[in-house]
């Protein structure tokens, strides 16, 4: 059963609404309540089963894009490495923004830079979804922090509580009234690197971009690799290089796994049947 929608907070402006009610409507739907989410591969592919997610590298300037094969009814979101790991969260809520408003059936041409409507409402999505204001609300009253009262230490938390953007953190703490619009506009230059460092969780935030700067490619394409090793048809270098490992360790792994190729029995012909 779906749980009954809230009514929508009183700072979600006009311009917001569409966005936030979907976002909203997925998170009711896969019972996320208002809590991070760790893992948007999995989301998406909750949301939009028929799409796949990859993460590679990508030109300067380019944080993500949708392919759609028309034919096959099948899209891919291909979302670039960084060390930036909220930039790459806020890119798949981006990306998925789209595919949840059917921008890519449109036709639309993908130029993030043009700050086109689209583009704005897939911001506005991917900030509600990955940090609901009434998450955030929840979360700063469970420090015990009064509205009007907060510090860049509570912004902080928040970055790293939902692994958002500092951007994405002040522009919710500041529609519920929890930071003044002098504090949102004095902390904007402030990055996710510089808080971890300044309120000591630099180690967390390293794992989290040695993590952000690993490609991964599809998880489909990658299982029906797997099933074409243990059916011999697919060699363990080409698993290796999909899987972006060396052999050695591709092999490991999979022995290790107790993943192997299936034994070919061959028949072998009776030489006694051909005569001397």
């Amino acid at each position: 059963m779906t749980p009954e929608r809230a009514p929508v907070p009183h700072s979600i402006g006009p311009s917001e609404r569409e966005a936030y009610l979907a976002a909203e409507g997925i998170r009711n739907s896969l019972g996320l309540g208002l809590g991070p989410i760790a893992d948007l591969h999995e989301l998406i592919g909750l949301v939009a089963p028929g799409v796949d997610v990859a993460i590679l590298e990508m030109p300067t300037g380019m944080d993500g894009m949708v392919l759609t094969d028309p034919v096959r009814e099948k899209s891919v979101i291909g979302v670039a490495t960084t060390g930036v790991p909220g930039r790459q969260r806020s890119s798949l809520g981006h990306e998925l923004g789209h595919i949840v408003f059917k921008d890519n059936e449109a036709g639309l041409p993908h130029d993030p830079s043009a700050r086109r409507p689209e583009e704005i409402r897939a911001d506005t999505f991917s900030r509600h979804l990955l940090a609901p204001v009434g998450g955030v609300s929840a979360f700063l009253e469970d420090l015990n922090i009064e509205k009007g009262s907060a510090r860049l230490r509570d912004v902080s938390s928040v970055v790293r509580h939902y692994q958002v953007s500092p951007n994405f953190a002040l522009i919710q703490m500041h529609s519920e009234g929890w930071i003044t619009t002098t504090q949102k506009t004095q902390w904007w230059p402030q990055t996710a690197h510089s808080l971890a460092l300044r309120f000591g969780w630099i180690g967390d935030y390293r794992a989290m971009a040695a993590e952000s700067l690993t490609p991964r490619p599809p998880q489909r394409l990658v299982e029906n690799a797997t099933e074409g090793y243990i059916r011999n048809l697919v060699s363990v270098q080409g698993l290796a290089a999909l899987s972006g490992v060396d052999t050695d360790q591709q092999l490991r792994e999979l022995e290790e796994a107790g993943i192997h190729p299936e034994t070919i029995d061959v028949a072998w012909a009776d030489l006694d049947a051909f005569g001397d």
